[in-house]
């Protein structure tokens, strides 16, 4: 810390990653839904693990010295040449495939306008935010997955009015990010 407010380090966008949570991978199924920023963490990994210690190393950073620290988690993230062959592959795959990521994707076009964002929002000291988009990857409606892999897990929203917004709505709610950054996939 002592280099970087030497040098005039004001701010750092570090990349962490959805592993900090603990529910991604199938090590641990989720212990609620939709999974948000505010999820409580438990790594059981040591990727997911680093991944946590880096965001409590920036808050700690960002409150102990001041430096402006934000940490965005991206989810699976894509390029525009993977979807085409998302769409070649069979269904089934995609619905095995996803269940341990909960479906969930970002383009690599909306983390990087998050990025930029993270370099020019004020009023901010340290923060991490869900990167995902607002739908999920599978050609199978949301809430038959959730009816097939995560029947118990408990909701912190109305779950029926949830999945009845949208047919595939993603299981990751990313409206912390748009509050902070303005950011929307």
């Amino acid at each position: 810390p002592g280099e970087a407010q030497e040098a005039g380090v004001k701010r750092a966008v570090v990349m962490s990653s959805i592993n900090s949570l603990g529910c991604f991978g199938g090590h641990k199924p989720a212990v609620k839904l939709p999974i948000d920023d505010f999820y409580p963490h438990h790594p059981m990994t040591p990727y997911h693990m680093s991944k946590h210690l880096a965001e409590e190393l920036c808050r700690m950073f960002s409150h102990a010295h001041g430096i402006v620290t934000l940490c965005p988690r991206p989810v699976s993230v894509i390029g525009p040449e993977q979807y085409r062959r998302w769409r070649e592959h069979r269904s089934m795959w995609r619905r095995e495939w996803g269940k341990a990521e909960y479906w969930s994707y970002v383009d690599i076009r909306d983390v990087c306008e998050a990025v930029r964002r993270s370099l020019e929002v004020e009023g901010v000291l340290h923060e991490c935010f869900l990167l995902a988009a607002p739908d999920t990857f599978s050609d199978t409606p949301t809430a038959e997955l959730v009816a097939e892999n995560y029947p118990d897990t408990p909701w912190m929203v109305e779950r029926d009015a949830y999945l009845a917004g949208a047919q595939y709505v993603s299981l990751l709610d990313s409206r912390h990010v748009e509050e902070v950054l303005g950011w929307r996939p």
